[in-house]
């Protein structure tokens, strides 16, 4: 019977259009494929013309496109529903008006920022969150990958994240010296950033070649928001607690200025591991100006402040002394309070300007401006001949003692005495009020000071990042089938890095030493200063500043027929990197000067993108593409806190993309399985840890007795080759099950050089790493999904999914797979096998749900979700883990220093409440 009256409905518009609206109008219907009920509220927009409108109580929409048009390209967004889009001729939608069905986007409202990843300090990464999705993706991998797989910190095809891309506004956002995708820019503005664009590995789009990872691109635009008031209103048991959120949109009287403007609180005062805290807010406006030349200004503001404490990896033992897998060593009671010494902190604001400009009917003009400014920092405790305030310093474990007795009592403490098992705060005070020295000579001068030296600080690690961007880019259409994309993009980017005393922790002042500075140089890190006396806000320790600076040019091209479609993109890039340091000291001994200039080889890339139509229900997809990227500053400045040293191979890493796909819709049934292989050639991978005593064998060597290195891989190789598959099968007209799969073999394929460099002293050396073989860690290599979604018979859906993830492995460490690390050990032997085998985690099976409604209360749509994650509470489970980066070169002991692990939180929920106030 519904089928009947959509169909009679749509006939009945057809004819109103034919007969009493302009030549070019269409009309038509949207419905939910499961209830086939009209969906209200909905964002229609013609691409090509830019032309919107929102679809009615019962789905219908009218279009009113300009003169002479044929080609319309409908994109179709809901924020329960996944985006929709269709490409056709005006002439075939006036014979067939369609009845466009949308489907559920499983995402039930979760904010995914409300979950995140931290990194380990230990294996040199920066921090990320999960597998972020700002908007919900009409690729059934991608939606997999953040909302069903981020447990175990999945990354698609095993491709690192510094190879992801985020996009704004038609601004590339990655930060341009290592190349991370600062979601902190724009953490929980997801009313902002609702019309989100995913696709992997070089996908089709307007503003920019892509990369090898996730590909995500947001388009604000003020006019496409509906105009009104809504409420947001979310609870939660993860990083965060509570959320509140007010989001409006407005246009002027004669529709030429449309605005949104919105404000949001999220906070938790201890969230899903002890010891953590959550502090954020957010705030953002756009404006749009609709000039009568066909040209249009945008202007677009946002600011997402985030303080948070964090959690950090522990060993096995510390779990099973704590009896707890979320054991967080980052905290202790201070006064009878909680307090976190590691807070990250993001204060970015950024603001863009747009100028859209339709030059004739096929050429168009789009530019814009950027700029971000702000501050960001890590904190963490320091500290100076004294020791060591981690409760987790491997020293201070049962397993270090030296009799059973001491063993058992540090058991019994470990058990009881919170000033053992968490940082003692009370300690570290106590040292410093005690601590008082006369200190001479101090600034460089003559001066003295008496008072309470600290030895323990607190301290934060600043990254203050300043980003510039402009862009232009001239979008072509020849004929029907011809289009033509040509940009040209500069990106600088300023990164200030410095240390900033927090805390002095009850002291006077403290005295800035270079605490692992061999005696026989000179300890100050600033020369000017010997013997700086550093007060709390003051900056000590290093103080430099890396600058990237990008030009790069792009050509893209599209052809589109009746049975092919193709796609070719050509980038090419210059960069130029610089570095300048505000300290001297007599370690290096080099000039107050700017190391700066263009690397020599250019940035060239190609990608081909082929699509057959073999009928309408199937579709044959090829994608080829190459990549060569130069090295970023974090990959080409040795040790820019001390010195101006580069190090010397500048290689080019270069990625080729290769992959197949069959895909098969039908009603009631869709299907798709994709081959894939990619290739990562010639890596430069920073490293920086610790190295233990006899690693290096030169005798002449500042290295012979160990000390901090900074260390960078050369020459990394990997292979990625895969398959996974995607299926959709409709069991009645309200229930689907749906399968995602995917199973890959990363593997390294080199034996990379190694370069490290000791941190104070000019000793430096190399080692050939034996990695060919072992797995990229970091990613399950083997997942699998499989889920029921239960269609309400009005706006409104039900879905639960199990998940299964495998064949994850550890970080290594690369010192550990060198001659010396199993010298006079016997192959055979189980010690070897123990020191160079690669850790296999667990693999782990996830039950998840979750739950949408939407409905009217008072002509006012409201709508209601549940997201539940791990609903069998499994709590000993790993997300992932690392080798520790010493190694006892002396006893070839293992345990000594064990691999530490992050772990899964138990069941989690979210909960989140959308009013809308129209």
């Amino acid at each position: 019977m519904w089928q009947v009256k959509h169909i009679l409905g749509i006939l009945l518009m057809s004819l109103l259009a034919i007969h009493f609206l302009p030549a070019q109008t269409i009309v038509g219907q949207l419905v939910s494929a499961g209830s086939q009920q009209g969906i209200a509220d909905a964002l229609i927009r013609e691409k090509i013309s830019g032309v919107q409108t929102y679809s009615g109580q019962d789905g219908s929409f009218v279009l009113n496109l300009s003169e002479g048009q044929e080609e319309i390209e409908i994109e179709v967004n809901h924020p329960d529903f996944e985006k929709l889009e269709i490409s056709t001729s005006r002439t075939n939608w006036l014979q067939q008006p369609p009845i466009l069905q949308m489907k559920g986007s499983g995402t039930g409202g979760v904010d995914l920022s409300s979950v995140q990843v931290e990194a380990s300090d230990d294996v040199n990464q920066s921090e990320t969150e999960v597998y972020t999705l700002l908007g919900s993706s009409d690729e059934p991998m991608l939606r997999a990958a953040a909302f069903e797989f981020s447990a175990m910190r999945f990354r698609n095809r095993g491709v690192e994240f510094r190879y992801d891309q985020l996009g704004f506004n038609g601004f590339v956002l990655n930060e341009a010296g290592n190349q991370i995708v600062p979601y902190y820019l724009l953490s929980g503005l997801n009313q902002l950033t609702r019309y989100t664009d995913s696709h992997f590995a070089y996908p089709e789009q307007d503003f920019d070649f892509g990369t090898a990872g996730n590909n995500q691109w947001t388009d604000v635009r003020a006019e496409t928001y509906r105009k009104g008031l809504m409420a947001t209103f979310s609870y939660s048991n993860r990083s965060y607690r509570q959320r509140v959120g007010l989001h409006y949109a407005g246009k002027s009287r004669n529709g030429a200025v449309h605005y949104i403007v919105g404000a949001n609180r999220r906070w938790a005062q201890e969230g899903a591991f002890e010891g953590t805290f959550y502090d954020a807010f957010g705030v953002y406006g756009a404006l749009t100006k609709i000039n009568k030349d066909n040209s249009t200004i945008r202007l677009t503001a946002f600011y997402a402040p985030v303080d948070r404490g964090k959690s950090g990896p522990v060993t096995k033992e510390v779990v099973d002394l704590r009896s707890d897998p979320l054991y967080n060593p980052y905290w202790g009671y201070q006064e009878g309070e909680k307090r976190n010494a590691r807070v990250a902190s993001s204060k970015v604001p950024t603001v863009m300007l747009n100028f859209d400009k339709i030059l004739t009917s096929h050429l168009n003009l789009y530019t814009g401006m950027m700029f971000a400014s702000g501050k960001r920092y890590n904190s963490t405790t320091d500290w100076f001949n004294v020791a060591d305030p981690r409760p987790d310093y491997y020293q201070y474990l049962p397993s270090y003692a030296a009799t059973e007795e001491e063993k058992a009592r540090r058991i019994a403490l470990w058990a009881n005495d919170p000033s053992v098992y968490q940082i003692d705060w009370n300690e570290l005070y106590q040292t410093n009020y005690q601590n008082k020295e006369l200190i001479r000579n101090i600034n460089g001068g003559s001066d003295s000071v008496f008072g309470r030296r600290s030895l323990y600080t607190l301290i934060n690690n600043h990254i203050d990042p300043q980003d510039a961007e402009l862009f232009v880019r001239l979008a072509c259409k020849l004929g029907g089938n011809h289009f033509f994309n040509f940009i040209a993009r500069s990106e600088y980017e300023r990164i200030h890095s410095y240390n900033e005393m927090a805390d002095l922790l009850g002291g006077d002042f403290y005295v800035d030493y270079g605490k692992f500075v061999d005696p026989k140089y000179n300890q100050n890190p600033n020369v000017d200063k010997i013997n700086h006396i550093v007060r709390e806000g003051d900056k000590f320790g290093y103080d430099y500043t890396v600058s990237t600076a990008k030009f790069t040019l792009q050509q893209m091209y599209k052809y589109q027929h009746r049975r092919v479609d193709i796609n070719l993109g050509f980038s090419e890039g210059l960069v130029r990197l610089g570095l300048k340091r505000a300290f001297e000291n007599q370690i290096f001994e080099e000039p107050k000067s700017e190391a700066q200039g263009v690397l020599p080889k250019i940035n060239l890339n190609a990608k081909l993108k082929a699509v057959y139509k073999i009928s309408g229900r199937q579709y044959v997809f090829s994608s080829l593409a190459a990549q060569y990227l130069n090295p970023s500053a974090d990959q080409v400045f040795i040790n820019p806190a001390w010195r101006y040293g580069k190090l010397p191979v500048f290689d080019q890493t270069k990625i080729y993309k290769a992959d197949l796909s069959y895909r098969y819709a039908a009603p009631g049934f869709r299907f798709e399985v994709t081959g894939f292989y990619n290739v990562f050639k010639d890596q430069i991978r920073a490293r920086n840890f610790y190295l233990d005593a006899n690693a290096e064998e030169n005798p002449s060597s500042d290295l012979v007795d160990g000390g901090f290195i900074n260390g960078f891989y050369t020459g990394l190789n990997e292979s990625h080759i895969g398959v996974e598959l995607t299926a959709s099968i409709d069991l009645s007209p309200s229930l689907e099950f749906n399968l995602v799969a995917q199973k890959g073999e990363y593997l390294y394929t080199s034996r990379p050089q190694y370069y490290f460099y000791d941190q104070f002293s000019p000793s430096a050396g190399d080692k050939t790493i034996y990695l060919k073989n072992f797995y990229v860690p970091g990613t399950p290599q083997l997942v699998a999904s499989g889920g029921l979604k239960y269609a309400y018979s009005r706006n409104g859906f039900a879905t639960v999914t199990l998940n299964y993830l495998d064949d994850a492995y550890v970080e290594i460490n690369p010192l550990r797979r060198i001659p010396e690390a199993v010298d006079g050990v016997d192959r055979n032997s189980s010690l070897f096998r123990q020191i160079n085998d690669q850790e296999k985690i667990p693999s782990a099976l996830l039950l998840n749900a979750s739950v949408f409604k939407g409905f009217y209360i008072y002509k006012k749509y409201v709508s209601l979700s549940l997201n539940v994650n791990n609903l069998l509470n499994k709590k000993n489970l790993y997300s992932g883990g690392f080798e520790q980066s010493r190694f006892d070169y002396t006893d070839k002991n293992p345990d000594k220093f064990p691999n530490k692990y992050f772990h899964i939180q138990g069941i989690n929920y979210f909960i989140n409440l959308n009013l809308s106030l129209n």
